[in-house]
């Protein structure tokens, strides 16, 4: 299952004056609430879409396709509300990176697998048949394949093995706490509107 991280929506100092006006007038914030969540729904994913147009160093670096797993992850963000408050969730590995600097380390086997070439750029060694171990000269070890023979033999590597890889913080992936709330402000102004109209509002 993918890791899920919450975005909680709150005030942040003088820049969200309405929203917390109405949430020490109102009694029943839920609706208030609701529609925090649905437009800083709407907010994080694009955020996370356009992120995600400028995150292809990888691929380009080898010439490859973008898996788009970061546009796939924008789309499974969701939120929530309630009479306390809202929030947004987003799920991938990737968004830990929002936090901080990442380690990455084997699961299942004794070493990671990174592709160093465009055909295995978003794939696993599993995925490929025949794959065979290569130690450098300075003990690097790598998986390659072997086409064509005699004369036309070529050593094609696929894979770096590394004990480990540290990914580094990547604060751009997700929207800060001011940025969510000056969302979350502008929907509470315009809520408030709304109130103001069917003079549902008075002090």
């Amino acid at each position: 299952m993918s890791a899920a991280l919450a975005l909680e929506v709150k005030t942040w100092g003088k820049t969200t004056p309405i929203l917390k006006l109405l949430r020490e007038e109102l009694e029943d914030l839920e609706d208030l609430n609701e529609a925090i969540a649905f437009d800083s729904e709407e907010m994080v994913r694009l955020w996370i879409l356009n992120a995600a147009e400028t995150r292809h160093t990888s691929a380009e670096a080898l010439g490859a396709t973008p898996t788009g797993y970061l546009s796939r992850a924008a789309e499974q963000t969701t939120s929530q509300a309630t009479s306390k408050g809202a929030e947004v969730t987003v799920r991938g590995e990737i968004f830990k990176r929002w936090r901080g600097p990442v380690t990455v380390t084997p699961k299942r086997a004794r070493l990671l697998t990174v592709a160093i070439n465009a055909e295995a750029y978003g794939k696993r060694a599993r995925d490929f048949k025949n794959l065979k171990l290569v130690k450098g000269k300075s003990g690097s070890l790598a998986l390659v394949k072997t086409t064509g023979r005699g004369k036309n033999k070529k050593i094609v590597p696929m894979f770096a093995l590394l004990k480990k890889a540290v990914l580094p913080q990547d604060e751009g992936l997700l929207p800060g706490p001011k940025r969510r709330a000056e969302t979350a402000e502008k929907t509470a102004r315009d809520y408030l509107a709304r109130l103001i109209q069917r003079g549902g509002f008075k002090r």
